[in-house]
């Protein structure tokens, strides 16, 4: 009795001395005893160069009860830099949008650490002209803040270095940082270009040789001391508190990863996979979930990424605001896929900060799943593979547009009606392939897919001898399936070679620029050959109408240069189709309606909270708002592109072609490439195409794609008509 007496003291006494939580955090000063949730301290557990299928396979314990119990994500992890440069993916983290990392140094150092020409106070002294006192403010500095102010005011007037610790700070937050990459070639902490401020500097921290240990066999002779860096998190962990711990074994493995044998390279790599489970069982043993978030990244992709097209890094986070499931956000609206730059919004949702900037990325959210991990695996897969083919499956249409027009111009000439008709049915039956490939099974997606599948509906469509019928359902048909598709949810364009591709972050909903073109070239199509067989205005205007809708609604098309080349194409040919004149009050009325009702869309579009809202609401609010500096921005970037993929693209060259099959038509015979009868479409295509390269940022590709199919149509027709011929078979016989 005296022993169980004994027992219940030393429980009641240990309740008394330790009445807070089992992490025996500091609580806040005043009066109130409790501790609102908007103070839970945020951990963000960085390891760099972790690869994401490796993570989602593994059977190691702690690791499979953190995604058990997690909403876990693929990250896009594109910068400035590409994919591989660990400091701009670091710096990309900490300023919400894509960053470019320039300077010697790399990260985070102590405010006497020397480096060539002083310390890192004094880099900060020369940035800012703020003298530091070591002794007084314990800070941890970056020493090329400035170097990174100018070089992002180069790049991006809106890029901001340290905004998140900027934030964080201001809302009285601690940032600290804990842990190292370091090696023996150069000291390495780029966790600090994560949670700086605008000065580069963070609160405290522990990333000196204490939070390593030498290690012979291991890549450059460090790796990170587990229970080290445990004891530093453990007595920094407080209340208002966001710290970085970096577990940088994985980077300093894939440093070294081409130099070593790959037998010794797996067995590092399977040591170094048990130190993480390691390391995150301890991390889980410091509280009970209510007592901090943790949000695990991975900056950057490893060279082994690179070689297997895996650009995606995963994403968990561990809180009691997120429920087990798949990650998803504004930026993607996407399930199971984020961008990195959803991180900065999300860590300032987390702790309930006021903060009326506008960022570049939304806040995640998650969708509620019981199977999330062999989704993200299935996601996984597919996006990878689609990334493989993309390239050589958009080499192979393109080489097929010019063959199918050389060939199939040559062949009207030398009257083999036949083989051109083939080639630019064919020519015409590729977009149609390309956005039902994905309903196939992976191993398809590759040019013998391609190439089998157009073959046997190039087939199918010869069966029609009516050409006009034969385009009406082939267009038609791609028309509807487009539609259909922007409407439930981009099933299909996402995984197109001839859609956005996730992995490279441009785009991730609505219409690309690669399907736009083709998008306006069908609708035009559709419109046209319908009238062609009812006489009728009505069908044609209905279709014109649904497909401006689609592009303007923001939960379908969302394209806004889509839009503006819809509506002026669109607006031309209607124009021929009724015979307006310039002064009809009735056609200036109708222009006004269309206008309000687009501005209409844009303004409800603005309206919306900044997570819902797309570029088209986004860019309504920059109107309205007076922000014209960003608006001219935003131009001056759009024309920039254009004119750099102008030069670069292969899209490009297609568009020569057609002018340069153009001109020689014209040289060596009196008839025009296209029929006087199909002259209103085409000229309506090709203010649809002219408009969609002014005004998207991309333009070239969308030109192309609506050259690509209009040109097609209009050779078709040609083959049909060999009387056409004759001037060139009379000029080609003066010559001889």
């Amino acid at each position: 009795m005296h022993k169980v007496f004994s027992g219940l003291l030393l429980i009641l006494t240990a309740f008394l001395i330790f009445p807070v939580t089992s992490l025996g955090l500091p609580r806040p000063s005043g009066p109130a005893a409790s501790v609102s949730v908007s103070e839970r301290p945020i951990v963000i557990l960085s390891v760099d160069k972790l690869d994401s299928i490796d993570l989602w396979n593994s059977n190691l314990p702690s690791i499979k009860r953190l995604l058990n119990s997690s909403a876990c994500g693929l990250m896009n992890i594109r910068n400035s830099m590409g994919y591989t440069d660990s400091p701009s993916g670091y710096l990309t983290l900490g300023a919400g949008s894509r960053s470019t990392v320039v300077g010697t140094q790399i990260g985070a150092f102590e405010l006497l650490d020397a480096l060539i020409g002083g310390n890192a106070a004094s880099y900060i002294d020369w940035s800012f002209g703020v003298t530091l006192n070591p002794k007084a403010d314990q800070n941890l500095a970056v020493p090329e803040i400035g170097l990174l102010k100018c070089q992002a005011h180069l790049e991006d007037h809106q890029t901001v270095p340290g905004l998140l610790g900027d934030i964080f700070q201001h809302h009285d937050w601690r940032t600290c940082l804990i842990g190292n990459i370091d090696s023996q070639i150069q000291k390495n902490r780029p966790g600090g270009l994560v949670i700086m401020n605008k000065q580069g500097l963070i609160n405290e921290g522990a990333i000196a040789n204490s939070v390593i240990q030498s290690d012979p066999d291991f890549p450059y002779l460090y790796r990170t001391n587990i229970p080290a860096v445990i004891s530093e998190l453990h007595s920094r962990l407080g209340y208002r508190k966001i710290i970085l711990l970096e577990f940088g074994d994985f980077a300093r493995l894939d440093l070294n990863r081409d130099q070593m044998n790959i037998a010794h390279y797996l067995k590092l790599k399977a040591a170094t996979w048990k130190r993480f489970d390691l390391l995150v069982k301890q991390i889980a043993a410091l509280g009970a979930p209510s007592d901090f978030t943790l949000v695990m990244i991975s900056p950057s992709i490893s060279k082994e990424g690179v070689m297997k097209k895996n650009l995606l890094a995963p994403l968990i986070i561990y809180s009691p605001d997120y429920q087990k499931g798949l990650l998803t956000s504004g930026t993607t609206k996407w399930s199971g896929l984020v961008a990195n730059i959803d991180l900065l919004p999300t860590l300032v949702h987390m702790a309930h900060l006021d903060h009326t900037r506008p960022f570049s990325g939304k806040v995640m959210k998650v969708t509620a799943t019981s199977a999330k991990i062999p989704a993200l695996l299935s996601l996984n897969e597919r996006l990878m593979m689609m990334s493989i083919s993309q390239p050589s499956l958009l080499n192979w249409y393109r080489w097929l547009i010019a063959l199918g027009w050389t060939l199939g111009l040559f062949c009207i000439y030398i009257r083999k009606n036949f083989i051109g008709e083939w080639l630019l049915t064919g020519v015409c039956t590729v977009p149609l392939t390309l956005i039902i490939l994905p309903l196939f099974a992976v191993t398809f997606w590759n040019s013998v897919g391609l190439s089998g599948l157009t073959l046997l509906l190039t087939i199918a469509f010869l069966q029609i001898k009516d050409i006009h019928l034969r385009i009406l359902i082939q267009a038609s048909l791609l028309w509807l399936i487009l539609i259909g598709d922007q409407i439930l949810g981009w099933q299909l364009i996402r995984f197109s070679a001839l859609g956005y591709n996730a992995m490279s972050g441009s785009r991730y909903y609505g219409l690309g620029n690669e399907y736009l073109g083709i998008f306006l070239a069908v609708s035009l199509l559709s419109s046209y050959l319908i009238y062609h067989y009812t006489a009728k205005r009505w069908p044609s205007i209905m279709i014109l109408a649904i497909t401006v809708f689609i592009l303007s609604w923001p939960q379908f098309g969302a394209k806004f240069g889509g839009i503006i080349a819809g509506v002026v194409g669109f607006g031309f040919y209607l124009f021929h189709l009724y015979h307006v004149k310039i002064n009809n009050r009735k056609m200036w009325l109708a222009i006004a309606g269309c206008g309000l009702a687009l501005l209409a869309i844009g303004l409800w579009d603005s309206s919306r909270p900044p997570e819902f809202q797309t570029h088209i609401g986004r860019f309504v609010h920059l109107v309205i708002s007076k922000d014209f500096s960003q608006v001219g921005e935003i131009i001056i970037r759009k024309l920039l592109m254009n004119l750099k993929l102008s030069m670069v693209s292969p899209w490009s060259r297609l568009i020569l072609l057609g002018m340069v099959l153009g001109v020689i038509n014209r040289a060596v015979t009196t008839q025009k490439l296209i029929l006087p009868e199909d002259q209103p479409v085409w000229q309506a295509l090709l203010t649809c195409g002219i408009t969609a390269y002014l005004v998207n940022d991309a333009g070239v590709l969308a030109f192309a794609t609506c050259l690509a199919y209009g040109f097609s149509y209009g050779l078709l027709k040609k083959t049909r008509c060999p009387k056409d011929t004759n001037g060139l078979i009379l000029t080609i016989g003066h010559f001889h």
